[in-house]
């Protein structure tokens, strides 16, 4: 099922993982898989029925809280997707994964005070983001408020290139107040 689904192939990928779940009850992973597949068929409506009777059954499942509030935002039923996202932060107010969904939701509702705070766990989520905060000593990270004159910064790449060409405008900025800039992109 999981091979189908790397493939792109959520239909087939769904049909396996059902088949296997009339012989498996109750396996966290294989639910999760199951789940996930639906979303990336677009099948949204589909996750949030079996999410909300896995909720019914376990209310306090900080995992399964989170993916509906994911799912809820995907179906831009922001109200609820906040509710199931600050219940799971309620829960374990560490699970950073609900932390970055919450982001978005707060993003997406031009409540970018909110967002950006919750968005730097995805530091602790993102392999490419560990990579770049283990690179650098989190001591040397400019807070935007210190004077830069004389100092090296590095502008890297952590998201898509549109996110890219988006920051890249901020070098003029930054050269402007006496820093040497390094960015660090994918060559295209």
């Amino acid at each position: 099922a999981l091979c189908y689904g790397n493939l792109g192939d959520h239909k087939t990928a769904i049909k396996y993982l059902e088949k296997c779940r009339k012989h498996v009850h109750g396996n966290e992973h294989l639910d999760s898989n199951l789940l996930m597949q639906y979303r990336f068929a677009g099948k949204t409506k589909k996750a949030i029925k079996l999410l909300n009777d896995k909720i019914e059954k376990d209310p306090n499942n900080v995992k399964d809280l989170a993916f509906l509030g994911g799912c809820y935002a995907e179906a831009i039923n922001y109200k609820k997707a906040c509710k199931y996202l600050n219940r799971a932060l309620e829960i374990d107010p560490d699970f950073d994964f609900a932390k970055i969904d919450l982001a978005s939701i707060y993003q997406f509702s031009n409540q970018s005070e909110k967002a950006w705070p919750l968005y730097e766990a995805r530091f602790k989520v993102y392999d490419q983001c560990k990579y770049w905060k283990g690179l650098f000593d989190e001591k040397k990270e400019w807070n935007g408020k210190d004077d830069l004159s004389g100092k090296r910064i590095i502008l890297h790449s952590e998201q898509g290139s549109g996110d890219i060409i988006h920051f890249v405008r901020y070098v003029k900025m930054i050269r402007s107040m006496g820093a040497t800039v390094i960015l660090h992109c994918w060559d295209s």
